[in-house]
């Protein structure tokens, strides 16, 4: 199993990152679970954080049950406790389609509008 836990809710490809699309179309989607969290700094997370998703893999790889990013949240109070560095896992964040977000490259197309570049 490889499973990817992307906390970053600065992810710039959006809801639907290369990755995800790639592990889905290899039929690998069910070895990936992605969170968020509110933390401000991409890859930065708190020692609560970082042991809530170190136990999550553990438990998946020893177990085969596949945690959700709600699990994921829950379980970060009980690291909490321990670290006391604070728990931002946001299991209902979803972030807004790329093309809502980011400007097209100068002459390049966008999907959803179908014009050259404007916003």
């Amino acid at each position: 199993m490889w499973p990817t836990f992307d906390t970053s809710q600065g992810l710039s490809q959006g809801a639907r990152p290369a990755r995800i699309v790639a592990f889905e179309g290899a039929g690998r989607d069910g070895h990936l679970v992605q969170t968020f969290t509110t933390e401000s700094e991409h890859d930065d997370l708190s020692a609560s954080e970082y042991a809530t998703s170190i136990a999550a893999l553990d438990n998946w790889v020893r177990t085969g049950r596949k945690p959700t990013p709600q699990s994921i949240a829950d379980s970060c109070t009980t690291f909490d406790s321990t670290y006391g560095s604070g728990g931002f896992h946001d299991p209902d964040y979803r972030p807004a389609s790329y093309h809502t977000r980011v400007r097209p490259p100068a002459g390049e197309s966008r999907p959803d509008r179908g014009c050259r570049g404007d916003p």
